[in-house]
């Protein structure tokens, strides 16, 4: 495997330790950033189908409220 910066290629065996972890470091940063998109848009839908569900579920109640005959006491 090599490694690109600023369009130079680098052989990975001729970095020092350092290098090499802050590559390492760079890639994770960048993964967990995807991860962290990914999970964003998972949020994003599923607080959607949750208030879509919280608005039918307000609505079914407010339906069976209206179709439950009233007893007045007189």
């Amino acid at each position: 495997m090599m490694i690109t910066i600023n369009d130079k290629t680098y052989d990975p065996d001729d970095l020092t330790p350092e290098q090499v972890s802050l590559f390492n470091q760079a890639m994770s940063a960048q993964t967990q950033a995807l991860q962290a998109e990914s999970n964003a848009q998972i949020f994003r839908v599923a607080e959607g189908a949750f208030a879509e569900a919280l608005a039918a579920n307000i609505a079914a109640s407010e339906k069976a409220a209206a179709e439950v005959p009233q007893v007045v006491a007189n």
